[in-house]
């Protein structure tokens, strides 16, 4: 063994500074390029809000004040304020100062509500840290250079899904026919999917007439849900505003087995009609001029630590113009299961 360590060191000794040069370039390349880019690039996934480059914090925070305007709901209000960490007071009062094209009464609203109680900061996971680091022997410069760009990526494609979801409600065409169903064609339809891992699911679409005049607002969001990470979701909330009437009516999907315990319904009654979800289940909210239909087109479940929850959940909203003046909500049940 000696041996070989004095053959080592005479080898060492007998390459010039300029070999060695040459030999850390070639090793600071391949880790840069072939380990950090193909072998083991970083990649981010699930990243919170506070994540946002500094200008989409304020866009993000101006899309939970819109929100919490149509829908009214203090408590996902709340949590999406929270979002932000440390940071939402700052960029709170950025968009108060700065409001685009927010109504400064809608801010100020949203300001008596989410500051009732200090917001409380952000636990991050490993998954929010950004998931996946290069293999020892990467260089520091390229190791840098990648979590920076993987980080500009991460918080380029969180904004412009965002937006690209609400250009998508805006843009569906008025009126279009819903395939295999017979009557009046909806005034405005929509189709979404929840899958589990996706904890920032909230859905909402504008509602608007042929010639562009804004009706309402309505949306799918979490109802009940557990607090790990991926959260386990148990209820969710069909809603649907009217303009005419500046009120919301709602409806609770939740799983069989939450339906099954009576304590839990009773609890989920506040928010408005419980119905468990089975496909084909249609859920009808009606206000003073809008009606919708929200079916059930497929639904999945597993079990967890607190119980059966939706592993995927895919539901169909249909709205169409009515003149009956009056408010209700309607469920119709799949075969077998109670409504």
């Amino acid at each position: 063994m000696g041996a070989l360590f004095a053959g080592l060191k005479d080898i060492v000794k007998s390459l010039p500074w300029k070999t060695w040069l040459v030999v850390f370039l070639i090793g600071a390349l391949f880790g840069w390029f072939v380990l950090g880019w193909w072998i083991a690039p970083v990649k981010w996934v699930d990243a919170a809000p506070q994540h946002l480059e500094p200008t989409w914090r304020a866009d993000y925070m101006r899309m939970v004040i819109e929100s919490f305007t149509y829908n009214g709901n203090a408590d996902l209000a709340k949590v999406r304020y929270q979002g932000l960490g440390d940071a939402a007071p700052k960029v709170l009062e950025e968009v108060t100062r700065d409001p685009g094209y927010l109504n400064p009464a809608d801010i100020e609203r949203f300001k008596s509500v989410v500051l009732g109680q200090a917001p409380a900061a952000v636990e991050q996971g490993p998954a929010a840290q950004g998931g996946g680091q290069g293999k020892s022997g990467l260089a520091l410069v390229g190791l840098c250079l990648v979590v920076l760009v993987g980080l500009a990526a991460i918080g380029g494609i969180f904004f412009f899904m965002r937006k690209k979801k609400a250009a998508d409600g805006a843009a569906m065409a008025p009126g279009a026919a819903v395939v295999g169903e017979s009557g009046p064609a909806p005034l405005s339809s929509y189709h979404t999917t929840y899958t589990l891992g996706d904890d920032y699911f909230d859905e909402s679409f504008s509602i608007d007439t042929a010639s562009g005049e804004f009706l309402g607002e309505a949306g799918l969001s979490f109802a009940e849900a557990s607090e790990t990470q991926p959260k386990y979701v148990r209820a969710f909330e069909v809603w649907l505003f009217d303009k005419a009437g500046i009120r919301t009516e709602t409806a609770v999907l939740c799983t069989p087995e939450l339906f099954a315990d009576e304590e839990a319904r009773q609890r989920l009654e506040a928010r408005g009609t419980v119905v468990a979800a089975a496909p084909g289940q249609v859920v009808t909210l009606k206000t003073e001029k809008l009606q919708l239909e929200a079916q059930v087109t497929e639904c999945e479940f597993g079990d967890g630590p607190e119980g059966q929850y939706f592993a995927k959940l895919t539901v169909t909203f249909r709205v169409f113009l009515h003149e009956e003046g009056e408010s209700a909500t309607e469920a119709s049940s799949a075969e077998g299961l109670p409504a």
